[in-house]
């Protein structure tokens, strides 16, 4: 999609694409409590297999149809890769490229566009906050309620409520707003709302009253984990296409590689095995501790997507770069 919309057009779609897949996760998420008392958890896990492997199918299905429809923007790149290469001043460092590690693209890759540099960082730094926070939400639901079965199914629950919230926002809100707004003002609002929501969690968790050990503690971290969840899938996604759109296809082929697929996962496991690590070392945090430190992980993330907001072009600018792109194009 980033390779096929202009920019001003990604503003007002890629919201609305994307809140689909939040329609579909809250019927899902409504769902849970009855598909676990019919077929437990176990079958649960066999539905959610059967589940992804249609969604492996029907992607399949929409690669193809790029293809056929002249949808695939590999084929007009090709014609500017092969110029590049033309003109390159080294043929032996083209031919090697096809070879290079991952380590070597991303440098490359970062050192010709800085604000995917500072998007991986973001992603890094984001999803490090994620993870805590979710193990913050799982340890205290998991001592709240201790029934597996009713543990899903509130789980579930506070999933079909989170992405109501951002279906709501990704079709009738976010598309009315883009058009006035920045790309660098949501950059720097979602981590400023989540160091003082997080903030305040640990501030309250540390305090020594009863909140930690009550069910408003439960009911306060998932509500943070709910504002986390409902700001990712409703603005993050948002704004991480819309950094790939005035891009040209190697750069947001790499992008994706690298960023979408590494950085992603990168983070989250990195973290996770920080925090092993750390355990092993001063023992189990407790929620108390857990809070903390996810209070010091949203200012990691503050300075992270202030850097990327620096970076990103207004929206006239990267709506000019599309332009440029598209002209060289056709003059090749």
């Amino acid at each position: 999609m980033s390779s096929v919309l202009t920019p001003d057009q990604s503003s007002q779609w890629f919201s609305r694409v994307s809140g689909l897949t939040s329609v579909m996760s809250a019927l899902a998420g409504a769902g849970v409590r009855m598909v676990v008392s019919r077929v437990g958890l176990g079958g649960t896990l066999v539905v959610a297999g059967v589940v992804l492997s249609g969604a492996w199918v029907v992607g399949e299905s929409a690669y193809r149809i790029a293809e056929v429809n002249g949808f695939n923007p590999m084929d007009d790149d090709e014609k500017t890769t092969d110029e590049n290469k033309n003109h390159s001043s080294s043929s032996s460092s083209s031919s090697s490229s096809s070879s290079s590690t991952m380590v070597e693209k991303a440098s490359d890759l970062f050192g010709r566009v800085p604000v995917l540099k500072a998007l991986f960082l973001e992603i890094l730094a984001g999803q490090g906050l994620a993870t805590l926070l979710n193990v913050c939400f799982v340890t205290k639901l998991s001592r709240s309620i201790e029934n597996d079965d009713e543990r899903a199914g509130w789980m579930g629950n506070f999933y079909a409520l989170t992405n109501t919230i951002s279906s709501i926002l990704q079709f009738l809100i976010i598309p009315r707003l883009m058009p006035h707004l920045e790309p660098r003002h949501l950059w720097r609002a979602m981590p400023i709302i989540m160091v003082g929501s997080t903030t305040y969690l640990a501030m309250k968790m540390s305090g020594g009253g009863a909140v930690a050990e009550t069910e408003g503690g439960l009911y306060l971290i998932a509500g943070i984990f709910c504002l986390w969840k409902v700001m990712e899938f409703s603005i993050r996604r948002l704004l991480d296409e819309l950094v790939y759109v005035p891009l040209d296809f190697e750069s947001r082929f790499l992008g994706k590689e690298i960023i979408s697929v590494f950085g992603y996962r990168f983070g989250k496991s990195g973290t996770s095995l920080l925090l092993s690590g750390l355990t092993g070392i001063f023992g189990n945090f407790g929620i108390r501790g857990l809070t903390c430190l996810t209070a010091g992980s949203a200012g990691v993330w503050l300075s992270a997507a202030w850097n990327v907001s620096c970076k990103v072009p207004t929206q006239a600018q990267a709506m000019e770069a599309y332009e440029v792109m598209k002209r060289k194009k056709r003059q090749l």
